[in-house]
């Protein structure tokens, strides 16, 4: 077994973790655990697939509202997402910025300006047009990282 093989079956198992009801707080309690998978991100020292699928799993995190504010105080994770958002690989860069956006930039569309009402128009279309851009994110990670696989 390779070591990016050895890294990519760490993070798949986080990945199924991160699936489960509970496993998002089992993720985002430990410190090692998620410290792990930004450890994962520098893209200098780790191949694209393991990467990507780092990625993954930290959306799936994401996702969760409660998860987002320990998410938040990682330790080089601000970082490591900007240095992925002006990377050259696209879904790589595409996953980290949707991730990005959901930590550092909540969502500020929420009430239309003065009239206290919530625009649920646009509310709906977005998190529709989220949740197709997700789909298109994801698909990207999983075709390199099953490109690699099939590469062995």
């Amino acid at each position: 077994m390779t070591s990016t093989e050895g890294k990519l079956q760490v993070v798949r198992q986080l990945h199924d973790i991160a699936k489960q009801p509970q496993g998002h707080d089992v993720i985002t309690q430990d410190p090692s655990l998620l410290s792990g998978l930004v450890l994962f991100l520098d893209v200098q020292q780790h191949e694209t697939s393991v990467v990507c699928a780092s990625l993954e799993v930290l959306e799936l995190l994401a996702d969760k509202p409660s998860c987002r504010p320990i998410m938040n105080q990682q330790l080089g994770m601000k970082e490591s997402l900007q240095h992925i958002c002006s990377s050259r690989d696209s879904a790589a860069q595409a996953s980290a910025k949707s991730i990005f956006q959901l930590l550092y930039k909540p969502d500020q569309k929420s009430r239309a300006p003065g009239s206290g009402l919530k625009d649920t128009y646009n509310t709906t279309r977005s998190t529709n047009n989220s949740n197709t851009r997700k789909g298109l994110l994801l698909g990207g990670c999983q075709q390199k990282i099953q490109d690699y696989n099939s590469a062995d």
